[in-house]
Order: structure tokens, then sequence, then C-alpha cells
């Protein structure tokens, strides 16, 4: 009964013509895990046919979308990934694949920037594994271009990783057992729209001897940086 109340939703604001809730970009770093990949892409999929969150037009969904970071070093799992890329467009969903030439060439553009402090120093031949905060890092540098090429849309970007998955996993479930019990897109449009939210994280822990509110303080630094 709760998904199909969101799918009548959609087909209201649908007929209104009139959408003005955010576009979500969602940001998936992964070096060589080709099965957490597909796992995690196939929940996205499923979350668009479960709750249509933006609907349809012309076969693909209008308001979700993915940048794809990949950081892998093998030719093997990059051409997987591809493949999983290629399946995720066929289903509807825009998918953009920010591989190491696409890296590399976004860097060249930049070139006259200072970015070593970002991004670090990697010779063109070397730039995969460059590690998860790394390539989030150029991976920003990709949204920041899309936040100015569309300059119309209200834009959302959630970056998650690679083994995490958009579903609940049941309690005391052994064999792993989730179910589409929260509508992920349209409480993120919701949470941005209602109140003052400008940033949301995961929850922040961490161990002996970094707090973390030593961690909380650092990543908001961060967020200052690249204010």
């Amino acid at each position: 009964a709760y998904q199909a109340a969101y799918r009548e939703l959609e087909a209201l604001i649908a007929r209104q013509g009139v959408d003005n809730r955010h576009s979500i970009v969602i940001v998936i770093p992964v070096a060589d895990s080709t099965h957490h990949l597909r796992a995690c892409i196939d929940s996205v999929l499923t979350q668009c046919r479960t709750f249509g969150y933006g609907g349809m037009r012309n076969g693909r969904y209008c308001k979700v979308r993915v940048l794809l970071a990949d950081d892998s070093a093998d030719a093997t799992a990059m051409k997987k990934n591809r493949r999983i890329v290629d399946a995720a467009e066929q289903a509807g969903l825009s998918v953009e694949y920010f591989g190491l030439e696409q890296q590399q060439a976004l860097l060249q553009r930049l070139r006259d920037i200072d970015l070593r402090g970002i991004v670090g120093e990697y010779p063109a031949d070397e730039l995969a594994h460059k590690g998860q905060g790394m390539m989030r890092n150029i991976a920003y540098l990709r949204l920041a271009e899309l936040r100015a090429e569309a300059a119309h849309e209200r834009l959302l970007f959630y970056t998650i990783d690679v083994d995490q998955r958009f579903a609940v996993n049941m309690p005391g479930a052994e064999d792993g057992s989730a179910i589409q019990a929260l509508n992920y897109f349209d409480d993120l449009d919701r949470l941005f729209s209602d109140g003052d939210t400008q940033v949301l994280t995961g929850k922040v822990v961490g161990d002996p001897p970094v707090s973390p509110a030593v961690m909380a303080g650092n990543f908001l630094d961060d967020v200052l940086a690249f204010a």
C-alpha cells in the first residue's frame, strides 16, 4: 500500500505537467568490484520501478541518474562495468560512465588550476586505484561541471559506496533479505525542500583515538574548502 500510494502520487504529478522537485544524481565510485556494482545499480532501478520518482519520458527516468566513477585498474573489470552501464541505459536509467579516459580529460580541462591538494599527483598512465577519497574528489569536479551545465535544474548529488543498496535489510534475516520499505528519492527531495538543509551525511563513526567529533570537524573543514 505504501508503494502504491507513491505511484498514485507520481501519476497525479504527471497529469499536472509540472514537477519542481529535485533531480538526483547518484555518484557511485567503483574499483574493480563488478559484482557489487551490478547489485547497486539494480537497487537504483528497483527504486525507480517501485516508486516511480520523477516519472518516465520516452522510456527514460526523468529525475534520477547515475555518475559511475570508475577507479578500476583491471581492463576486464572496466569492460564489465561498461556492460553494466549499457544494461542500465537500456532499462531506462541514464548513467554517465566517468572512467580513466574521462577523468584525464577533465583534469586536462582544469590544467590551469592547482588541484594537487584535492586530487594528488598521478601520471596519466597511473591514474587507476587512486583510492576512494581521491576518486570522490575528482568526481566532485565533474559534478561542478554538471551543476554549471544544468543551471535550470534543482540538483541533488548523492554519493554512496558501491556495496550499498537502496533497500531496507530485514531484522534477523540470515539470507540478507531486503525490501523496498523507503522511497529514498522522495525523502531526500523533501529533506532539502522543506528545511534549510544543505549537506546530509551518513553516520560518523571513529575508532579510538579518533573520536566521531574530530571526524565530523574534519568533514566540515572539507566542505568549507570546496565551498
